[in-house]
């Protein structure tokens, strides 16, 4: 006869319980078990058990991500980040044109690939509201 009982298994998972098991029941050779939700287990990884401590990490982690991005700042040219840039040789100031070219011509095409995104997202969020609010 097989035992049906229900066994604690330890998991090496940082948990939002005290109790660092999870039960799993044995059911003809296949096993199932329930687990805590996993929402809770990615919260518990990422803030603290408190609730004030996890709405000030999050609301931190909000104001990080409003900052602007300073990948998408650059100089107006490479003489204002190359030291000592005069006293180059001809040849390495017409090398130093030819980066800052390709440096300036690769930040356009990542302008325009982060607004094709917003864009996109915008038109995703959109689409999700309508489908939602057409289902309800």
């Amino acid at each position: 006869m097989l035992d049906l009982s229900p066994v604690s298994i330890p998991f090496d998972e940082p948990s939002c319980s005290d109790v660092g098991t999870t039960t799993v029941a044995i059911e003809d050779g296949t096993a199932s078990r329930r687990a805590r939700s996993t929402a809770n287990a990615r919260k518990s990884i990422f803030f603290g058990k408190d609730k004030a401590d996890m709405l000030s990490r999050l609301a931190a982690l909000r104001d990080e991500l409003q900052k602007p991005v300073a990948m998408f700042e650059l100089e107006e040219h490479w003489t204002l980040i190359v030291a000592n840039h005069a006293d180059l040789s001809r040849r390495s100031q017409e090398q130093q044109e030819a980066i800052w070219e390709f440096v300036t011509t690769e930040h356009r095409y990542l302008q325009v690939i982060f607004c094709l995104l917003e864009t996109m997202n915008s038109a995703v969020n959109l689409l999700i509201e309508t489908e939602l609010g057409a289902k309800v």
